[in-house]
């Protein structure tokens, strides 16, 4: 019984060893399962989480870059038309100085015809002083016959009698002139557009405040901003010209004209006169008001103001020697609007330009006390030459065109800009074919061309060409330049820019070099070189050299009147 009893105690002792570690480790399994079930839950949490995190991270990025980009692309496209406008600027300044040196090219011309005029006007004089002098020793002898008076008493007589005659029209004159300097209006011929005819089919125009239209014994008047069109048939001509101009003494819109900033305006007066083709317009107003229209043609508005001032008083000076006469006497107009003069009204009036025609007004430069012919060019190689690049001596009346370095201390002053160096490889057919054109004799292929003779400042005077079929000589820079011009190749500045050969060859100042069928032209300057060098004052302007200064270097031993 006992025995019994142990043996049961035993077994449910063993049972209980045995139940207890299986219990616990169900526990310890459920235990684990759960827990595992949290941590999987919590990492499906956190990995949503995460990919949320990257997934806006991402979007953010990509909403960054876009607006990166977009920003660079304005950034970008701004650059691009600034660039492209200051590209346009230069092309239209380069296009007019081009026009400017054509135009040059034909007063060369024209000066060395007025040379042969002014000789044969000489001898004619000198023939006129001596018939003079003969009447003088007639008159003598008659007025000793009648007057019973010695021969020296007669002609201490006459001679009285002449040099009062002489002062009364020296008077007169003076009054004309001092007339004429109180009046100072100038009178342009306005060209149609692109500077191809003077006459016009017609003429649109209009003003803010309204026109006056008269004609001899006729006066009417337009309302505010009312557009009329007037052509050659209009019965106004029929008692001669027609004068427009504004009621208000504003400024009048020509819409039938076109120029480099659209429709022009015009201050003064528009006369207008019938031809068989069509109309003749000529404007007049004062000369500053006129300058204040060329200085930003000839110049950008955009360069210093000491070498807009300087433009300014070369303006001027060139003004007022071409009012001393009348390039269209039937019309009475002293220039047209072109590059055959100053170009006028083809830009805009700018503020910049106004203030330099206004703080020089009046000023001219002089030379041993008469007004100058003020040239001017584009850009230098370092240094001007004078009127023998013309072919025209150097004399008393334009000693002041000299050949000047255009630099400091510190060296050139135009160093640093495309055209103060270029250089241009023309291919050996072609150069044939344009001298063969511009020269109007054909010499066959080009073996050689070298030039022969240079002049002040190292401009060439001469160059000699050789072809298979003969050769050439040609004289005077702006000849050569036209000799060399043409299209059919391109010159490379000096900043790696490249620009299409033209009319002309850049500037006379060059050398050349053969390599093979290839001629190389290396070149420095744009334009003929003589005068001022509108880039050479901007730089000089840069540098501080104010107006005054910038005329002394390129007009030595002028000085600057009122």
């Amino acid at each position: 019984m006992t025995t019994t009893i142990i043996v049961a105690i035993v077994a449910v002792v063993v049972a209980l060893l045995i139940a207890v570690p299986v219990t616990c480790k169900v526990a310890v399994d459920k235990k684990v399962r759960k827990d595992a079930e949290i941590i999987g839950t919590a990492e499906d949490k956190a990995r949503n989480i995460l990919d949320e995190a990257l997934k806006a991270a991402e979007t953010k990025k990509r909403e960054t870059l876009l607006e990166v980009k977009e920003e660079s692309l304005r950034t970008k496209n701004e650059l691009e038309r600034e660039t492209k406008e200051r590209r346009n600027e230069l092309q239209r300044y380069e296009k007019r100085v081009l026009s400017k040196e054509e135009s040059v090219d034909k007063k060369a011309n024209a000066v060395e015809k007025r040379e042969l005029e002014c000789t044969a006007k000489f001898n004619e004089l000198q023939e006129k002083e001596k018939r003079v002098n003969e009447l003088e020793e007639k008159g003598v002898q008659e007025l000793e016959r009648v007057s019973g008076l010695t021969s020296e008493q007669a002609k201490e007589e006459l001679l009285k009698s002449v040099s009062e005659k002489k002062n009364d029209k020296k008077k007169d004159q003076k009054k004309s002139e001092s007339t004429e300097a109180a009046q100072k209006n100038i009178r342009i011929l306005l060209m149609t557009d692109g500077y191809k005819q003077i006459v016009h089919k017609e003429l649109k125009v209009s003003a803010t405040g309204g026109l006056t239209i008269e004609t001899t014994g006729t006066r009417e008047e337009t309302a505010e901003n009312e557009k009329i069109t007037i052509t050659k048939e209009d019965v106004g001509f029929q008692n001669g010209k027609i004068r427009v101009t504004a009621k208000d003494g504003g400024e009048m819109v020509v819409s039938s004209i076109r120029r480099g900033y659209g429709n022009p305006s015009y201050a003064g007066i528009l006369d207008l006169y019938a031809t068989s083709e069509g109309i003749v317009i000529i404007n007049e107003l004062p000369v500053e008001s006129y300058l204040c229209k060329v200085v930003p043609s000839e110049m950008p508005a955009s360069y210093q103001k000491e070498a807009l001032k300087a433009q300014a008083v070369c303006a001027r000076n060139y003004a007022e020697r071409q009012m001393e006469d009348y390039a269209y006497p039937e019309y009475q107009a002293h220039v047209n609007d072109s590059t055959d003069y100053q170009v006028y009204n083809n830009s805009a009036q700018q503020d910049a330009s106004t203030e330099a025609v206004r703080e020089t007004a009046g000023e001219v430069l002089k030379y041993k006390g008469n007004i100058v012919t003020t040239y001017y060019y584009s850009t230098s190689c370092g240094k001007t030459t004078t009127m023998k690049a013309w072919g025209t001596s150097e004399n008393e009346s334009n000693g002041y065109l000299q050949s000047v370095e255009v630099k400091d201390k510190n060296g050139d002053y135009e160093k640093s800009l495309p055209w103060y160096r270029w250089e241009a490889d023309i291919d050996q057919d072609i150069l044939s074919a344009l001298l063969a054109e511009n020269v109007k004799k054909n010499i066959g292929t080009v073996q050689s061309l070298e030039v022969t003779k240079t002049g002040p400042g190292g401009v060439a005077l001469q160059i000699k060409t050789v072809g298979d079929k003969g050769s050439i000589t040609v004289d005077t820079e702006n000849k050569i330049r036209k000799a060399l011009g043409g299209n059919g190749y391109e010159i490379k500045k000096q900043d790696g820019t490249v620009a299409q050969s033209g009319t002309l060859l850049p500037s006379a100042f060059f050398k050349v070099k053969k390599a093979g069928n290839i001629f190389k032209i290396i070149g420095g300057g744009y334009g003929h070189g003589i005068g001022m060098s509108q880039n050479g004052a901007n730089e000089m302007a840069k540098k501080g050299k104010n107006y005054q200064e910038i005329l002394k270097m390129f007009y030595p031993g002028t000085t600057i009147e009122k």
